[in-house]
């Protein structure tokens, strides 16, 4: 990001970006690279909301605080209720829904 010519401001570390937690807290890890080309065409469609950097520069974009950041196609959640599905590597759930239809039934 640091060599890209960007529409938008540079941060100089992850404590400007006001959000995350700490990694012991992460419950849950989806790979989504699959999909993250879908996910910028989505942050492109809304550009009154966000800036995204073109596409041959790469997959960073900027939300209303003009802080540049990278759109990563691995996705991070905290399981806040219920008991975690099947775990995978680092003793992480791979997959937000398992489990869920044996819980409706």
């Amino acid at each position: 990001m640091r060599e890209a010519r960007l529409p938008f401001a540079r941060v100089a570390g992850l404590d400007e970006l006001g959000s995350g937690v700490p990694d012991d807290q992460v419950t849950t890890v989806v790979d989504a690279r699959a999909h993250l080309p879908a996910k910028l065409a989505a942050l492109r469609a809304h550009r009154t909301q966000i800036v995204v950097a073109p596409e041959q520069v790469g997959p960073f974009f900027a939300l209303s605080n003009n802080l540049g950041q990278q759109a990563f196609g691995t996705e991070y959640f905290i399981l806040q209720a219920g008991e975690p599905g099947p775990l995978g590597p680092g003793r992480r759930e791979r997959d937000l829904f398992a489990g869920l239809a044996d819980a409706a039934g």
